[in-house]
Parts: structure tokens; C-alpha cells; sequence
């Protein structure tokens, strides 16, 4: 069964988020230790920074389609 985070986990994907979405300002992509994304727009570089960020913590969002 799907994991929701814990506060503590909330704030850390926060500052996650905050921090890519800052870099793909300023460089035009997101940038992992295993790849590179390109993502056409600031909103789909949040959606991209979420899923790394809840994979990262392996933990689901809620309402996420199945």
C-alpha cells in the first residue's frame, strides 16, 4: 500500500523542489546523478522535480492517478 509522507518528509521534498525548480531557471534543466531531463516549461519542471523528489523519498502523493 501507497506510503504517504511524514511532516518531516513534506518539508524536505519542499526544499527539493524549490532548489530544482531554481536550477532549471537558471540552466534550462534538471539534473540528476543518474540523468538529465529537459522539462518545455516551468510548470513541467515542477511535475518533474514531485516525481524525483517522492521516488527519492519513496513515498506517494495522494490523489495521484493509478
Amino acid at each position: 500500500m501507497a506510503r504517504k509522507p511524514t511532516k518531516k518528509q513534506r518539508k524536505e521534498i519542499k526544499e527539493g523542489i524549490k532548489q530544482m525548480v531554481r536550477e532549471f531557471e537558471d540552466t534550462g534543466m534538471i539534473q540528476t546523478s543518474r540523468a538529465k531531463y529537459h522539462p518545455s516549461n516551468r510548470r513541467a519542471a515542477i511535475k518533474q522535480a514531485l516525481a524525483i523528489e517522492y521516488g527519492w523519498h519513496r513515498v506517494h502523493r495522494a490523489n495521484s492517478p493509478r
